[in-house]
């Protein structure tokens, strides 16, 4: 079965990750964690936001944001060296509890 592929967005990362599609928006989600950035993008519309951060994403501890992308408030400290370690890979279960992992 042959299918067309389509690049709807030419986004280039330095490392993307955690692509998320929000059903409520109709939008995908991402990060770019070492040009630090949250990336929202439109297929409807084609429109992208990008809201850039001030460090790695993920690296010194878990934030809430602000609809902006804006830290609001820290609620988690990295556990490790901060030159050696970060956060990585972060996710919410079907329950609502938030789980993440540090390298």
């Amino acid at each position: 079965m042959k299918r067309n592929v389509k690049n709807v967005l030419a986004m280039q990362a330095e490392l993307g990750e955690c692509r998320t599609w929000l059903v409520a928006e109709q939008a995908l989600w991402c990060v770019d964690i070492l040009a630090p950035a949250i990336h929202r993008f439109d297929p409807h519309s084609g429109a992208l936001e990008t809201f850039p951060l001030q460090e790695d994403v993920g690296c010194s501890g878990v934030w809430l944001l602000d609809a902006q992308g804006k830290p609001q408030r820290k609620v988690a400290d990295n556990p490790g060296e901060a030159a050696k370690s970060r956060f990585n890979d972060g996710r919410v279960d079907p329950w609502g509890n938030f789980w993440c992992g540090s390298l």
